[in-house]
């Protein structure tokens, strides 16, 4: 088994982990041991390693139970896991499910094609062109059509510091990503309290 090495860096909820050795054990003990919201990324990992790491955590039990947001981009050699999402993380989901009812109250939308929408939330999803045929990503949201194997919609979310994260994402859903058409990057940033 490899070891952990290399500096580890920690900003808000985002920690980004260099590795010279990498096994699926280490990166699988890093998850399941963070006890804090965090943004886990693990870098400099080959395409089929990455694909068959992610792959197999989506049916791992234990990581299923820590409920991380598990992702691998082959362009930049990189694995994610979002774990623990916060309150923030996931504030969007109830906009973008509201602008789906306003949608069909304000007539831009059938109820019949509102049905055909699927807003989908931690679902892990493959099946993406070149260059990122390795990829496998779970988006913080997402509007699946029908029968389409990948969303039209994504958004994408994360701090200030996660923002090339956020870019990489953009491109794997866009260059990627078929069926989709647009993706949200939110940016969270703290702002200092004011009395």
């Amino acid at each position: 088994m490899g070891s952990i090495t290399g500096p580890m860096r920690s900003l808000r909820s985002y920690t980004n982990i260099s590795l010279e050795e990498l096994s699926a054990q280490n990166i699988r003990d890093v998850i399941l041991n963070t006890n804090h919201p965090s943004d886990l990324t693990f870098q400099n990992i080959t395409p089929s390693t990455g694909f068959r790491i992610a792959t197999s955590f989506v049916e791992d039990p234990e990581i299923e139970r820590a409920h991380p947001r598990i992702s691998y981009n082959p362009l930049t050699q990189a694995l994610t896991a979002r774990v623990m999402p916060t309150l923030v993380d996931d504030c969007h989901q109830e906009w973008l499910s509201n602008e789906l009812l306003d949608m069909v109250l304000a007539g831009f939308m059938t109820v019949a094609e509102r049905k055909e929408l699927k807003l989908r939330v931690r679902t892990t999803l493959k099946g993406f062109a070149a260059p990122y045929t390795y990829a496998t990503k779970e988006p913080d949201a997402c509007i699946l059509p029908g029968t389409l194997p990948l969303p039209t919609v994504v958004v994408e979310t994360g701090w200030l510091e996660s923002w090339p994260r956020l870019d990489a994402d953009k491109d794997l859903w866009l260059v990627g990503g078929a069926s989709v058409e647009l993706v949200l990057l939110i940016r969270w940033t703290m702002l200092p309290c004011l009395n």
